[in-house]
């Protein structure tokens, strides 16, 4: 199952501007340049969802004193993937919070 946040800034409404499937499709062009060709192969499922479109889920996230590209959350970068498909999706090109 591929599972994707889009989070930050303009990311979230750039990505639902896309279909499901182009955002499937996207990130797992992102997985296969990070995994290699498998990464083609293994994933059953995914799920997608507009974060707005749902109501009361915001309410879970919170917001830290200098905002998530603050240097002091650079250790808790994730993976590259995420930067990647960020960019796939129209986002910051890679100066978000995953990169």
């Amino acid at each position: 199952m591929l599972v994707g946040d889009y989070n930050f800034g303009a990311t979230p409404d750039s990505c639902a501007r896309i279909a499901p499937r182009e955002r499937e499709r996207r990130a797992v062009a992102a997985g296969v340049g990070i995994h290699g060709a498998k990464y083609r192969t293994e994933p059953a499922s995914s799920f997608s969802h507009h974060r707005r479109r749902t109501p009361h889920v915001e309410a879970a996230r919170n917001s830290v004193p200098g905002g998530p590209d603050h240097r002091r959350h650079k250790p808790l970068a994730v993976t590259a993937l995420h930067a990647r498909v960020e960019r796939a999706c129209g986002g910051r090109d890679g100066r978000g919070p995953y990169s």
